[in-house]
């Protein structure tokens, strides 16, 4: 196949294309690799380069990473799969990170309304397609797209992170261990179960309610704590004060924590159930996901080391009526009370004092 331009390889790609496909498809996903080589394209195969006792995911993300581009074999398998379905989410994030589209999809046989919405607004090949294999070659082989530019919605996440960050967690955050030891929960029993910590409750639907109560009634109100008055951006001496909340829990020690809902979430929601955002559920769901990732990368940067160890961040999905909130909360909170104690036995400093800085 002479007169085809094959884009030059740069650090770190080593391989033009990544083949992501089932186990039921390997035949077609060889046959596919055949052609593209034969056409001048470097491939990756997992049968073929994965590295034998190496973690499936390390192998995986190993290839997205070195890869120019992704070619998702969709078949129902490929949909069915577990692992596929991994090697979509990791080629997503490279793909927002990099803000390069760098994701081909390849229809077997699957129809368009079983496409995975996050990559609907992707073009994709058919094997219908008369010619796909030159059609996919042609895609595998074009300029560089950026992701912003066929997004609607683009990278909220990102957007909403650092605005969270910047607009609320890095002020609060700080001090809150020493307001909990201060407050009453700390100093009036010590036999309390409260973690020095604030919870960040993240709903996979975004949508935030006004008291924990309206999700769970066996959490409710008992207090808030010492508030911080700030003046920003002409509004002057706003207080920002966190709620504690009881959990209770039948023929055992109530739980008592300070915790919120990421408010910056309703954005989202607001963004998925009006119309002139253009965001659907699954970016919903894809964005969520990112920004809990890139508030957590903020979060632990040792820029931010003056709120580290005083958030948890709880993810979880609020249409699940088999897991309640307060179930997740227990689990979470006693774990956290552990991992402060043993801290405390080991350090000269308590957990909660705001020169702590991690190790």
């Amino acid at each position: 196949m002479t007169g085809r331009v094959v884009p030059k390889l740069e650090d770190p790609h080593k391989q033009h294309v990544f083949i992501a496909h089932a186990q039921n498809d390997s035949d077609l996903s060889i046959e596919l690799m055949q052609y593209l080589e034969n056409y001048g394209l470097k491939c990756m195969l997992a049968e073929r380069d994965f590295v034998p006792g190496n973690l499936v995911c390390d192998n995986i993300i190993n290839a997205i990473n070195t890869s120019r581009r992704v070619l998702l074999v969709l078949s129902r398998a490929f949909l069915e799969s577990g692992w596929c379905t991994f090697e979509v989410i990791v080629a997503m994030e490279k793909m927002n990170n990099d803000n390069n589209v760098i994701i081909v999809p390849l229809l077997v046989d699957v129809v368009d309304d079983n496409v995975p919405q996050m990559l609907r607004h992707m073009t994709y090949v058919s094997t219908s397609t008369p010619g796909y294999r030159e059609l996919l070659a042609r895609a595998l082989t074009g300029c560089d797209v950026k992701v912003s530019d066929l997004l609607p919605a683009g990278n909220v996440a990102h957007g909403l992170a650092w605005n969270y960050y910047c607009g609320y967690l890095s002020f609060v955050l700080p001090d809150l261990g020493n307001k909990i030891q201060n407050s009453k929960w700390w100093t009036t029993d010590r036999d309390r179960v409260i973690a020095r910590r604030l919870y960040i409750l993240i709903p996979l639907s975004c949508a935030c309610k006004d008291s924990l109560t309206d999700v769970d009634p066996l959490i409710t109100f008992d207090g808030s704590l010492e508030g911080d008055r700030k003046s920003r951006a002409g509004n002057m001496n706003r207080v920002y004060r966190q709620s504690v909340w009881r959990i209770e829990r039948r023929n055992e020690q109530d739980l008592f924590f300070a915790g919120e809902f990421a408010t910056v979430l309703d954005t989202m929601h607001l963004m998925e159930v009006g119309q002139a955002a253009g965001m659907s559920s699954e970016n919903r769901k894809y964005q969520v996901q990112r920004f809990c990732k890139t508030l957590v990368g903020i979060l632990e940067h040792p820029q931010a080391n003056r709120c580290q160890r005083r958030f948890s961040l709880v993810m979880y999905d609020d249409r699940n009526e088999d897991m309640s909130l307060s179930s997740i909360l227990t689990k979470r909170i006693l774990e956290d009370v552990q991992l402060e104690e043993d801290y405390d036995a080991t350090s000269n400093v308590t957990f909660g004092m705001a020169s702590i800085r991690t190790s």
